[in-house]
This record gives structure tokens, sequence and C-alpha cells, in this order.
């Protein structure tokens, strides 16, 4: 695992992802037991139920932060300020990529607190991965692609003649 953790790129947010998923899971198949691989090759950012004890609490973390995002839809249709408990103010923007964005940056916060104090363990290994989903998300954010997903929702007709 040391070996495998001294050779990943180094993760910064809001980067370009300098390794693909593919290529990460493929280094960590090659150099891990086949029970801690299929941990981490089954561990999902978008499915909570997959975060286990190797993440110290992290589950909790998100509970707390799907809590906030049920008061944010409640305060909006009461038209009053939401009453957070773990997400920074900026995540009430009336924009909503400025407030995924904010989201995603606490969650790295909070992963990189996670692993603080941790030095070649499984543990910076899944935390890994997570930031390596992060930046495959936020590099999905492009301003051309959604006008594209947009226009063919709302005309798919163009879209066809596109084709």
């Amino acid at each position: 695992m040391t070996y495998l953790l001294c050779s990943l790129p180094s993760l910064s947010f809001a980067q370009h992802p300098p390794i693909t998923m593919e290529d990460f899971l493929s280094d960590a198949k090659a150099q891990l037991a086949s029970g801690k691989f299929q941990k981490l090759e089954s561990l999902d950012f978008r499915q909570i139920d997959t975060f286990n004890k190797d993440l110290k609490g992290f589950e909790g973390i998100m509970f707390q932060y799907r809590e906030d995002v049920k008061e944010i839809r409640k305060a909006k249709a009461e038209k009053r300020s939401p009453n957070l408990m773990v997400l920074p103010n900026e995540v009430v923007s009336k924009d909503p990529l400025v407030c995924e964005k904010a989201i995603m940056k606490w969650q790295w916060d909070e992963l990189s607190s996670i692993e603080a104090g941790e030095h070649f363990t499984f543990t910076e290994l899944l935390v890994y991965k997570l930031k390596l989903q992060m930046l495959s998300r936020l590099e999905s954010f492009q301003a051309e692609k959604g006008r594209q997903v947009l226009q063919a929702i709302v005309n798919p007709k163009m879209k066809e003649d596109n084709s």
C-alpha cells in the first residue's frame, strides 16, 4: 500500500484530475489484497451506505449534510434563512453551480481532516478515491456541455437534426 500511495499524483480541489479512475483502480488492484480492493472499488461518493469504519465517522458527517440540505429546502419553502448544522452559508446561494461547488469544497475539506495524521493507510487510499471522484464531477461542470444537455432536453428535435 505504501508504494501505491507514493506513486499516486497529488490532488488539489478544482484541478483537472491527474489520473483517471480506471488507471487508479488498475494500479490499486495490482497492489492490494482482494478484500481491500473490493472495499475500495465499491466505495462510491453518491451512495452514503457504502462508507465504512475506515473513514472515521464520514457517514455521520454526510448524514448531517443531508439534514442541512433538507433544512435549506424547508427554509426556502417557508421563505426564511436556514439554520445549518455543518454546511457553510455560501451553499444558500441562488446560483446552483456556486452552491454545488461550495458543498463539494466543504466535503473535500472534511475528507482532508479525516486523512490528517494518517500515513500510508487504507483510509488515505479511500479518501483519495473519493477526492478523485469529486474532481471528475467538478470537471463535468462545463458551461458548453451544460448548454448542449439543456438544449437536448428543451428541444429534442434539434438533437435529432444534429445526429
